[in-house]
C-alpha cells in the first residue's frame, strides 16, 4: 500500500500471480515488495483521506494499539465501523489558520489520526491544551490520556504545550518509523533532520527547510 504499486494499472497483478506462488513455494521476494519505496515527501504530501497511504496508516495504527481517546478502547476493526472512525485533525483547522500555520501542513495526514466521531465532536476548534483537559475533566487520568496518544504516535507534550512545530515533526519521525517496520526497510529520513531546538520539554525535531518547501 505504501509504495501504492497499484495505482499503475494491471500489470503488476500480473506480475503478482506468477511471483508470489513462487515465493510461497520457498522462492525470492516478489518485486512488488522488494521495489516498494516509501519517503517522507510523500508522507508530508499525502492528503487524500481514503487513499492508500491513509488507509495503510490507518491500519497499521490500529494494529500497534491505537485507542480511542474518549472510549479509552482500542479502535479494532469493528469500533472502526459501528463508532464511525475516520481521519480526523489533531490540531484542529480553525485553530491552525488563527495561528498562522500553513494549510499544506495541517492538512496532511501527520496532522491526521483515526478518531471516533464522538471524539472529534469533542475536540471541536478547540486547542489541544484545552481539549485534553477537557477529557481529563471527564474522568481520564493524565497518565492513561498520555498513553492513548502515544498509541497513535503522538508526543503528549507537544499537544500539552501547543507546539504544532515539535507536534509534527515529532509524528512525522515516529510514523516514518512505523512504516519503516512494517515494510521491512529502512527509510531514508533526509531532508528531515533533527533540530537543536527540541519539542519545549526535549522531545521534538524539526524539519529541514528544503523540504517544507517542496512538498
Amino acid at each position: 500500500m505504501f509504495g501504492e504499486l497499484y495505482l499503475r494499472g494491471e500489470a503488476r497483478a500480473a506480475c503478482d500471480l506468477v511471483e508470489i506462488p513462487l515465493w510461497l513455494a520457498g522462492g525470492a521476494l516478489p518485486t512488488t515488495v522488494t521495489s516498494a519505496r516509501f519517503s517522507v515527501e510523500r508522507l508530508l504530501s499525502a492528503r487524500k483521506r481514503f487513499g492508500a497511504v491513509y488507509q495503510g496508516l490507518s491500519a497499521l495504527l490500529r494494529l500497534s494499539g491505537a485507542v480511542d481517546w474518549s472510549t479509552g478502547e482500542e479502535i479494532n476493526d469493528v469500533l472502526y465501523f459501528e463508532q464511525k472512525v475516520e481521519s480526523h485533525h489533531i490540531f484542529p483547522v480553525s485553530w491552525c489558520r488563527k495561528h498562522g500555520i500553513d494549510p499544506k501542513k495541517y492538512n496532511c495526514l501527520v496532522n491526521r489520526t483515526p478518531l471516533s466521531a464522538k471524539t472529534n465532536k469533542k475536540i471541536g476548534s478547540k486547542a489541544p491544551s484545552v481539549y485534553l483537559k477537557e477529557f481529563e475533566r471527564l474522568g481520564t487520568s493524565p497518565d492513561k490520556l498520555d498513553d492513548m496518544l502515544r498509541s497513535h504516535a503522538i508526543e503528549p507534550e507537544c499537544l500539552r504545550q501547543d507546539d504544532f512545530e515539535g507536534f509534527f515533526a515529532a509524528r512525522t519521525t515516529a510514523l516514518m518509523e512505523l512504516i519503516g517496520k512494517a515494510m521491512g526497510k529502512h527509510l531514508i529520513m533526509e531532508p528531515f533532520e533533527p533540530s537543536v531546538t527540541e519539542c519545549k520539554n526535549g522531545n521534538g525535531k524539526s524539519l529541514h527547510p528544503v523540504i517544507m518547501t517542496n512538498y
